[in-house]
């Protein structure tokens, strides 16, 4: 079975307070755009300068994703893809089956260190 090695925990950072600055009250600009926009509208653009389909100017896009992930830039077209449709769902359980994975401090970590190193094979109780 895997051991987990626990991280100190930082936490979730500062929590906010009544009229923190940190808050933006105005909410996101009027007029600003998102990342599926913007690439539909290149999308778009290209396809009228080049005088080809949307779809041929994907197909494009997903050629030239190929091309570099065959060069070890997987993250090229990885990061256009989570953007326009949204990072998968990551679930992936290998070791436990869904049980919890133990998780040790660093004293308990040189606890066993200490006893694997000194050859101690035996069990504390």
């Amino acid at each position: 079975m895997a051991v987990k090695i626990a991280k100190k925990q930082r936490g979730k950072g500062r929590p906010f307070i009544k009229n923190d600055p940190r808050i933006n009250k105005e909410g996101r600009p009027q007029g600003s755009r998102n990342f599926t926009t913007l690439m539909d509208e290149m999308v778009r653009e290209i396809a009228v300068e080049r005088k080809i389909s949307e779809a041929e100017v994907w197909g494009i896009l997903i050629k030239k994703g190929y091309t570099e992930a065959e060069k070890g830039n997987y993250l090229y077209f990885r990061d256009i893809l989570d953007r326009y449709y949204g990072k998968a769902k990551d679930n992936l359980d290998l070791t436990t089956g869904g049980e919890k994975i133990n998780t040790f401090d660093d004293k308990q970590i040189g606890k066993i260190a200490r006893r694997i190193l000194n050859g101690d094979s035996t069990s504390e109780k």
